[in-house]
Formats: C-alpha cells, sequence, structure tokens
C-alpha cells in the first residue's frame, strides 16, 4: 500500500513539474516574442521614416495620420508581428517538457489576439491585416510539416533564424518583406533544382508567399536528402577513427 502511495506522489510531482515547465515556458516566449515584436517597431522610423507630419509614436497620432501611410510604412509592423510571433511559439516549445506543441499554438493565439485588438484600436488597410495573418498561418504550416517528418530534430535558433537540428543544421526559415524564404544546404538544392524551375530560389534558399507555399514533397525531399548528407559525413568520420 505505502509503495502504491509512494508511485502515484512521484508520478504526481513529474505532472506538476511538466505543467509547471509547460507553463513557465509559454510565459516566457510570451514575453521573449512581445519585447522582439516592441523591438523591431520601436526602431522601425528609424529604418523607414513615417510620412512627413506624421506622429507615429503614439496611438493618437497614428488614428488621425493612418491614411498619409503607403504600403513601405507597414513593413517593419508586419516584420515585427511574424518574427514577434515565431520566436514566441519557438521558446514555448524548447523550453516545454510535454504537450510543445500545444504550447507553441498557445503562444500564437494570444498573439493572434492581441493583433486582432491592435486592429479595432488602429484602422489599418485590409490588404495588411490579411497578409500579417496569412504570413504568420504559412510560416506555422512549414514548421509543423518539418516537425511531422523530423519528430527527432531539435528546434534552435541560428543566425537569426528558428532552425531545425539533428546532428548538423537541416533547414532554416525567415520571412522578409515581400517573401518568405527556406533555406537549405547548397548541395542539397542543387539536387532539387529541376524541381523548382519557375520559383524564386537562391545559392541556398527556395522562396514562397502565402499564396504559393513550397509543395510538401519539395520539404519532405530537402529533409531527406539533408540527414542522408549528414549521415554520409558522421559514417565517414567514424571510418578515418
Amino acid at each position: 500500500m505505502f509503495q502504491k502511495i509512494g508511485l502515484l506522489a512521484v508520478r504526481f510531482m513529474r505532472w506538476i513539474s511538466s505543467v509547471w515547465r509547460n507553463f513557465i515556458g509559454t510565459i516566457l516566449g510570451l514575453i521573449v516574442g512581445g519585447n522582439i515584436n516592441l523591438a523591431i517597431v520601436n526602431i522601425s522610423t528609424d529604418i523607414i521614416p513615417g510620412p512627413a507630419g506624421a506622429d507615429v509614436k503614439t496611438m493618437e497620432g497614428l488614428q488621425k495620420s493612418i491614411h498619409l501611410f503607403e504600403p513601405k510604412h507597414f513593413i517593419m509592423p508586419f516584420l515585427a508581428h511574424a518574427i514577434g510571433t515565431l520566436v514566441a511559439a519557438l521558446l514555448a516549445s524548447l523550453f516545454a517538457k510535454s504537450h510543445r506543441k500545444r504550447c507553441a499554438m498557445a503562444t500564437g493565439i494570444v498573439f493572434f489576439f492581441g493583433g486582432a485588438m491592435a486592429v479595432s484600436m488602429l484602422p489599418a488597410p485590409l490588404w495588411f491585416n490579411i497578409t500579417d495573418l496569412a504570413l504568420r498561418e504559412a510560416l506555422q504550416k512549414l514548421r509543423e510539416l518539418i516537425q511531422s517528418q523530423v519528430p527527432k530534430a531539435e528546434e534552435t535558433i541560428s543566425y537569426g533564424m528558428p532552425a531545425f537540428k539533428q546532428n548538423g543544421i537541416l533547414v532554416y526559415y525567415a520571412a522578409f518583406t515581400n517573401h518568405m524564404s527556406l533555406f537549405v544546404m547548397p548541395k542539397v538544392l542543387d539536387q532539387l533544382r529541376p524541381l523548382l524551375q519557375g520559383r524564386s530560389t537562391t545559392k541556398s534558399a527556395i522562396h514562397f508567399t502565402e499564396s504559393d507555399p513550397i509543395p510538401a514533397d519539395i520539404v519532405k525531399q530537402c529533409l531527406a536528402l539533408r540527414l542522408q548528407e549528414i549521415e554520409e559525413k558522421l559514417a565517414k568520420k567514424k571510418s578515418k577513427k
């Protein structure tokens, strides 16, 4: 009887520890992601100055001058929301002990409602609101696809971008002003170029948008080829020893 009570007590403590870490991870993600969002917004006027005569430092000033804004003036807030949400979800997932996907989604929901509140307070153009939400959804779908294909991979931040690693970096992904990118190793991308005709690419990146995502089969092949490349490198190292 005492042994059963002891086992139940141990299980209960483990459960409490798991719940506590999940809670702390979610709160940590929200705090860090929110601060990154705010920091990018605060420096946005230094990078892209606001319209002449517009007061962009207060909500009242923004409400009065929003009609003066051009598409370029929404670039930095756009990136701030997207990057803040991604970092929040990534940290929540990394810190949580269990239900990592749920913790990451919880931060996304909070940021979603935060964005909805901002929209209600500040009458931004409809195209901006729709694009902002679509960008977050597109990156989240890509992240979930990668997670499903490499469940043992660890999420991390490298070179300032979210990434997945498993015995080495597998892929990076990030949002930019007019597109999103999946970064892969050049050798991997070279093998897939016949499948990428007509799509914008660089030496190590595949560009995509919310309306034109990277096909799931190509993402899967990127991961499979990169895992194979890593395994071959590890095998060579072992053979030299």
